[in-house]
């Protein structure tokens, strides 16, 4: 009974609406997520990543072992326009859908024109007696993207329907959306459809988790239905789980697989961002003066580096962003410490020229380091020798050369350094 009940509000409803494609939403709508896939949804998209692809999808609506939906669909991507085709069935025993949609996106600059033509079938098969009729219709879409975060799109879908008001079986609807991108990376969509004299509002937020994975959530007050996504992207395949609750229907799971000519990779992601802007909310260290627990509290940083500024500082003096690099910093964590660090000192040797100009700069324990070190001497290694150095005397270090477990290569460099020092 629940079974006959929901085939009839879907007749009512939503003929040839269901799109099992779809991740987040069962039917059309102006405005998608943007996606490396999205030309193929989005009629005029603009979108900024495009790659070739087969995609196949199934899934079973509203938990009914009797009713089916499946789509299979394909994608074909050049410089400034694109061309898809897909198929769709929905139905049962006794009742069916069937569309078959082809159609191109044009782009140029800021703005994307698509058009499509469906060939739409739908059978009844009660007690034997069989009837089905075919149609075929056309639909148009406009994108306009002024600027990289902002999208607004139209959607006409079923443009002969619109002229022929008697075309029941397929009526037209128009489609008006917007997409906004706060931040890359995450994106929010609503879109508004008006069908016959209804009013349908879609709301969904759409985010990159990672430089594979993204997932969607989706709302409608008017449908009563919210829904959520995932999609994984692995080298060349794409794999995306969707499920979608009505509150009377009930629930549906998706799957869709999708083969991809080329890798994909989403660039922009929220785990990103997030580490670029985490660092606003952190206070700032004193670089010369931070303990060892303040150290730490820098993102990236390790025990052994910490260490190393620490005894940088009590053997050389102030820490500059050259010294750090000397110490063995770099990278991310290099990043990481200017980002929090205050009071850097001026590299040593902008210092002394600006005291001096006329004359050389006295040797130090840092000048006798950077040579050190320059010369491929560990950085631990480096640091006592030019301690004693100039603690203990030249003497001191030429005659104990054995104490610093050197390779016999490291150990003639030392000797010539220091000889001449």
């Amino acid at each position: 009974m629940r079974f006959v009940a929901v085939c009839l509000a879907l007749l009512n409803v939503a003929a040839f609406d269901y799109d099992s494609q779809s991740s987040v939403f069962p039917i059309e709508r102006s405005v998608y997520s943007d996606n490396p896939l999205s030309f193929a949804e989005e009629a005029g998209s603009v979108s900024l990543t495009k790659y070739d692809f087969v995609s196949v999808s199934y899934a079973r609506p509203y938990g009914l072992d009797s009713l089916n939906a499946s789509s299979l669909s394909a994608g074909l991507t050049r410089e400034c326009c694109d061309f898809h085709v897909s198929g769709n069935y929905f139905g049962s025993n006794f009742y069916s859908e069937t569309k078959i949609r082809a159609g191109a996106n044009l782009a140029y600059k800021y703005a994307g024109l698509g058009i499509s033509t469906d060939i739409l079938r739908y059978g009844i098969n009660i007690d034997g007696r069989k009837y089905s009729k075919w149609v075929n219709d056309y639909n148009a879409g406009l994108i306009v993207r002024p600027v990289s975060f902002f999208r607004v799109g139209l959607y006409e879908r079923g443009i002969v329907s619109l002229i022929d008001e008697r075309r029941e079986l397929y009526p037209s609807m128009l489609s008006a959306g917007i997409s906004i991108t706060p931040f890359p990376g995450a994106e929010f969509i609503a879109n508004i459809n008006f069908k016959d004299n209804d009013k349908i509002k879609l709301f969904e937020i759409s985010f990159n988790l990672a430089k594979n994975v993204n997932c969607s959530f989706g709302y409608s007050p008017d449908l009563s239905l919210y829904s959520a996504s995932g999609t994984f992207y692995l080298n060349r395949y794409r794999v995306q789980y969707s499920f979608r609750n009505h509150s009377v229907l009930g629930l549906t799971h998706n799957v869709s697989i999708s083969f991809v000519l080329g890798e994909v990779e989403l660039h922009s992601t929220v785990i990103e961002i997030s580490k670029k802007h985490k660092y606003q909310f952190e206070e700032n260290i004193d670089i010369q003066k931070a303990g060892l627990d303040e150290l730490l509290s820098i993102e990236g940083m390790s025990v052994e580096i910490a260490q190393r500024i620490i005894s940088y500082r009590e053997r050389f003096g102030k820490i500059s962003k050259k010294s750090l690099v000397q110490i063995g910093v770099e990278g991310e964590l290099l990043d990481s410490i200017l980002r929090r660090a205050e009071n850097l000192a001026e590299p040593e040797s902008g210092k002394h020229f600006k005291k001096t100009p006329l004359f050389q700069p006295k040797k130090s324990k840092t000048d006798l380091f950077n040579k050190l070190v320059s010369s491929g001497i560990p950085h631990s290694k480096a640091l006592s020798i030019a301690d004693d150095f100039m603690i203990r005397g030249k003497k001191y270090v030429l005659n104990g050369i054995e104490r610093y477990e050197l390779e016999k290569q490291m150990s003639g460099r030392v000797i010539d350094i220091c000889s001449n020092y």
